[in-house]
């Protein structure tokens, strides 16, 4: 019998990810059990469990990927924005596109479950702690270097500027979900460019 490359495999996994994911965000995590997600998937219930042993198993790895995704997303704004208002709005643009866009929009339409889910679970909570503080720092570099530039105060204190970048993020991705077209990214975005950038009046 030929060996299943590892391709196939985690192709395989992927798939159940994403569809595991697709039914997550339409019924919730509580709602959702093995048996829809094997029956979502078109595999044989075996194959699923092959992949994860319980849905436990599944919500972690799901957790895992979304945050992934959410850590890679904002270090494309670390990387190119110059000062914490173009990295908030940097950051809006891509999770907003995350909404839209396919293989990534399940997880990214998990985001406040996963929050709900961070408060009973402490596995999940310590994953969610570790991106986020990661996210943080990254911030936190881009005041600094705001601040050495001279277009920061130096009296503020880079964590704290820090959190409320991260707030405004968050803020305006659940607005995105609750108000839909109703929450104008483009006027959000002018809001914060001039909240955090007094100096441009």
């Amino acid at each position: 019998m030929p060996k299943v490359s590892d391709t196939h495999l985690a192709g395989r996994r992927d798939q159940i990810l994403s569809t595991a994911a697709t039914c997550f965000a339409a019924q919730g995590f509580h709602a959702t059990s093995m048996a829809d997600v094997v029956r979502a998937s078109g595999l044989s219930a075996g194959s699923v469990y092959r992949y994860f042993a319980s849905k436990d198993d599944l919500i972690g790895a799901i957790i895992d990927r979304y945050l992934e995704g959410l850590v890679g997303r904002f270090a494309q704004a670390h990387a190119t924005s110059s000062s914490p208002a173009d990295t908030v709005i940097d950051a809006l643009r891509l999770l907003t596109q995350g909404l839209q866009d396919t293989p990534f929009q399940p997880f990214t339409q998990l985001m406040p479950q996963f929050w709900s889910e961070a408060r009973r679970n402490e596995t999940i909570r310590q994953r969610g702690e570790i991106a986020f503080r990661l996210l943080l720092g990254q911030f936190a570099d881009i005041v600094k270097r705001a601040q050495a530039q001279g277009t920061v105060q130096t009296n503020l204190e880079p964590s704290g500027v820090a959190q409320i970048m991260l707030a405004l993020v968050q803020g305006f991705f659940l607005q995105s979900i609750l108000l839909g077209q109703d929450a104008a990214l483009e006027v959000y975005a002018d809001t914060v460019r001039r909240l955090l950038s007094p100096s441009s009046g």
